[in-house]
């Protein structure tokens, strides 16, 4: 079998890794001259690390507690989620990445840079790429049995071809730095939800290894240098550190809220994943997770056309649309006058503890805030 994949991110790279290794010929076609790019915090759960091939190797944080800071109004209040056990992890997405390319080459994979996919044309006996390959400026046609489409936001070929989902993107911007005097807990992850700073987004300090953090937020609109400083000074004031230098430029991208409708092409010759159909946890904005668990299924989803496999998928989009409306419901709710004083009263320096349920249990972050409502009612 013959598979086409369109875009050669984290989606197109791990659904290739797993069609090759289950003797799929895969040809890879990107239309960027250079990959990987830093775009992406990079944490993640246990279980999708493990289900991320070499990611084990690329860990350099870990973490059992999260620090939230809810601005309500004006006032700040804290609520600590303490885990028994770790339950994210941050990865090195570029050295990730860079060694997954190296080894789906290994493999043989192709992958061809500077390679913009045009068409998509699908008849009975496969699907016919319209490619222009701007090495040369010249265009072909290449057919083959089935094409994953893992291009990047927004998904224009996917809706082409008929794959569905709803999304808003929020535009992310953040830093690395060396922090100078008083560190902040390397096993806690920090953030801080504002909604009349963020809108949907949010903001975020995460330490990892050697002294460093990455400080960055999402928000509505374009990134705005002047907010950026003062999440950054925020962060300092409430943690007690102090930037030292940065050890990177600003990074970031479209960050989305939403959730897939429709993953299959209309003549179920391709199948759409990642950002292009909006695969992500919209309280987080994290889309490892379904990334991670979709292209492992893509063999039984490509080859076998296995229905349990379709059925495990669209419950996972069931799940990411629970996600989209919680958060929606949650963050609307910080910003009413009335309940959101009555959250502030809740959360104000509240500590709980969590046992870790299983291994992706930071991934699901609906059950999660389920658990954390239920603990604050019996403190109150």
């Amino acid at each position: 079998m013959d598979v086409a994949v369109i875009g050669a991110g984290i989606s197109g790279l791990l659904s290739a890794y797993h069609l090759i290794t289950k003797g799929v010929n895969v040809t890879i076609f990107e239309r960027r001259d250079s990959f990987p790019r830093a775009h992406c915090t990079g944490i993640v759960s246990r279980l999708t690390l493990e289900n991320m091939p070499y990611a084990n190797n690329f860990v350099v944080g870990r973490y059992n507690n999260v620090a939230f800071y809810l601005g309500i109004h004006g006032k700040i209040s804290q609520i600590n989620i303490r885990f028994r056990g770790f339950v994210a992890y941050k990865i090195d997405r570029y050295a990730h990445e860079i060694a997954l390319i190296q080894h789906i080459k290994d493999l043989g994979v192709s992958i061809n840079p500077l390679s913009t996919v045009l068409e998509i044309n699908e008849e009975s006996a496969g699907a016919e790429v319209e490619i222009y390959d701007r090495n040369n400026a010249t265009a072909k046609r290449q057919l083959f049995d089935k094409v994953v489409v893992a291009e990047g936001y927004p998904g224009t070929l996917s809706a082409k071809i008929g794959c569905k989902s709803f999304s808003t993107s929020l535009h992310a911007i953040q830093r690395d730095y060396v922090i100078r005097g008083a560190l902040p807990d390397e096993h806690t992850l920090y953030v801080y939800i504002d909604p009349h700073i963020f809108g949907y987004g949010f903001a975020w300090l995460v330490p990892f290894s050697d002294g460093k953090a990455v400080i960055g937020y999402a928000g509505e609109g374009f990134p705005s240098l002047a907010i950026y400083t003062k999440v950054v000074k925020f962060f300092s004031n409430v943690v007690g550190f102090d930037v030292k230098e940065h050890t990177s430029g600003f990074y970031g991208g479209n960050v989305l809220i939403g959730y897939p409708i429709e993953f299959f092409s209309k003549k179920d010759k391709s199948i759409c994943i990642g950002d292009a159909v909006a695969m992500v946890k919209s309280i987080s904005g994290g889309g490892l997770y379904a990334i991670s668990s979709t292209s492992k299924m893509l063999p039984d989803l490509v080859i076998r056309e296995d229905r349990k496999a379709v059925n495990s998928l669209y419950n996972m989009a069931k799940e990411l649309r629970r996600q989209y409306y919680i958060k929606k419901l949650l963050w609307e709710t910080i910003s009413n006058s009335i309940y959101g004083r009555i959250i502030s009263l809740l959360t104000r320096h509240r500590t709980i503890e969590f046992e870790v349920k299983n291994l992706e249990y930071f991934d699901k972050h609906e059950k999660m805030l389920i658990n954390i409502l239920l603990e604050l009612y019996k403190l109150f």
